[in-house]
C-alpha cells in the first residue's frame, strides 16, 4: 500500500457503537491488488482495532465521492 486514511464516520468524529471504521488506501499495482486482498486488509485492521473495517481504493471511487472522502480524509501514511 502506498497510503492509508480514515474517513467518514471516523474521520468526522461522528462515528456510533454501531459504525464501521472505513478506509482509504491507494496502493502501488492496482493490477495486482485483488478482491481477495482488500478482504485481507479489511480483516487484518478489524482484528487489530476489534471493530468492524471497510476499506476502498480511492482509484475505484467515483469522482465525487472521491472528492468528499479525500476532503475529510485523516492521512495515516
Amino acid at each position: 500500500m502506498k497510503s492509508l486514511a480514515l474517513v467518514g464516520s471516523s474521520a468526522r468524529a461522528s462515528r456510533r457503537q454501531d459504525s464501521d471504521v472505513d478506509v482509504l488506501i491507494d496502493v502501488e499495482n492496482a493490477s495486482h491488488f485483488s478482491l481477495m486482498d482488500r478482504i485481507g486488509v479489511m480483516h487484518l485492521l478489524g482484528d487489530r482495532l476489534g471493530l468492524p473495517v471497510d476499506v476502498s481504493r480511492r482509484d475505484t471511487l467515483n469522482s465525487l465521492v472521491r472528492a468528499r472522502m479525500v476532503m475529510e480524509a485523516i492521512k495515516i501514511f
